[in-house]
């Protein structure tokens, strides 16, 4: 009876054992056929109306399809940026599985793979994973990813040993509980800042183009910025015994080119917070007629940015008047160069009126490095004249 008992608990034994091995195996092969394949298979992005990518600590970027266009609803629905928005959802359309990732459910928080809204206790919430969730316009998620830690590698060792550091070369992420992948990409871009989101089109006036630059404003000496002929920006009224500083001129002057707003300010600010109740005017008068007006206002509470607001207009230079008495041939080419004229004038103010539009109704936060370039002060744009030698020694040739 012993024996036969014992018999039968080898056999349940055995056929456990091999019943953990089929599993163990299938589980081993679902993992090997995942790798390669797309992390989001299927993804409508027909029907994709808005994406919210929520971080740890309930910040949240919502990217809104609005009227054919893409805007930021956290921005009063100020344009988002199409392109960095084009590139992040072609990413996470294409990304692949490198590796799926045997874990338990409690071992999640060391990939940083938390629901969202897990509490994770105090200073902890790299544990918490964020999430891109793809919704329809009805607000129904359609798709969701997780975004965990990024996994380092380290940087190795150079010569005399110097360790240069780790670097990111992919990340953890999840479809659904309990799962956990790697793929290759760190998607850095996924977890920036708001600001970042936002449309970055904004004034771009070479220094070249700028005819006339005036800085006037409540309190403070004027400032007027001329081109001479064949130069550079000069400054007017200089007295006699100082003569113009050079580097800060050229910081106002080249303080309109590639210029770039931090963000966007809350709307509905007074101006008697936002300081723009009395500003400080810059007004570039371009030689192509066009006029770009920057108020700049107070600094935020951070005192790292300013308030500012932008106006942009256009008025076209009149056309020039074939000269008299020429003949056929002339009064025809003059007639081509201002067909080609007025067309270049016509490009010019349909773009500019674009971006008045989209400009002109928003606050916008200026950095701090780019305002105080155009607020430099007119008594610090000279200095002091070198004060004449006074070496009187006269060197003369040496007789043969």
């Amino acid at each position: 009876m012993k024996n036969r008992l014992l018999l039968l608990v080898i056999a349940a034994l055995v056929l456990g054992a091999g019943a953990w091995l089929a599993t163990s195996h299938s589980t081993a092969r679902t993992r090997a056929t995942a790798v390669g394949t797309k992390v989001l298979p299927a993804l409508p992005l027909d029907q994709v109306a808005r994406i919210v990518i929520s971080a740890p600590g309930g910040t949240n970027t919502t990217l809104v399809r609005l009227n054919e266009q893409w805007v930021v609803a956290e921005r009063a629905n100020y344009p988002a940026d199409f392109a960095k928005l084009r590139e992040a959802v072609q990413k996470l359309t294409d990304m692949k599985i490198r590796q799926v990732v045997r874990v338990n459910p409690d071992q999640l928080d060391d990939l940083g793979l938390l629901p969202p809204g897990a509490h994770a206790g105090t200073g902890t919430t790299d544990r918490v994973a964020s999430e891109v969730a793809f919704q329809d316009a009805g607000g129904k998620t359609i798709a969701a990813l997780r975004l965990g830690k990024p996994r380092m590698r380290s940087g190795g060792g150079a010569a005399g040993g110097m360790d240069l550091g780790g670097y990111p070369d992919g990340r953890y992420v999840a479809c659904k509980d309990g799962e956990a992948l790697l793929v290759a990409d760190s998607l850095e871009e996924l977890t920036s800042p708001i600001a970042t989101w936002l449309d970055p089109t904004f004034i771009d006036v070479p220094v070249d183009q700028i005819a006339k630059m005036e800085v006037a404003g409540p309190n403070r000496a004027p400032v007027v910025l001329t081109r001479q002929a064949g130069g550079g920006l000069t400054l007017s009224n200089v007295a006699t015994n100082k003569e113009a500083d050079d580097y800060k001129i050229g910081r106002i002057g080249g303080a309109l080119t590639g210029l770039r707003f931090a963000d966007v300010a809350a709307t509905g600010l007074m101006g008697s917070v936002t300081g723009l109740d009395q500003p400080v005017l810059l007004t570039a008068h371009c030689t192509d007629g066009r006029t770009v007006t920057i108020q700049l206002g107070a600094t935020v509470t951070s005192a790292s940015e300013r308030y500012a607001t932008v106006a942009i207009a256009y008025a076209p230079p009149p056309e020039a008047a074939p000269p008299a008495g020429t003949n056929a041939a002339a009064l025809a080419a003059a007639k081509t160069r201002a067909a080609t004229d007025r067309a270049a004038r016509d490009i010019t103010a349909a773009e500019v009126r674009d971006l008045q539009s989209r400009l002109a109704p928003w606050c916008f936060k200026l950095s701090a490095y780019s305002a105080d370039a155009m607020l430099t002060p007119a008594s610090e744009l000279v200095k002091d004249k070198p004060a004449p030698s006074t070496n009187t020694t006269v060197t003369t040739k040496s007789e043969e």
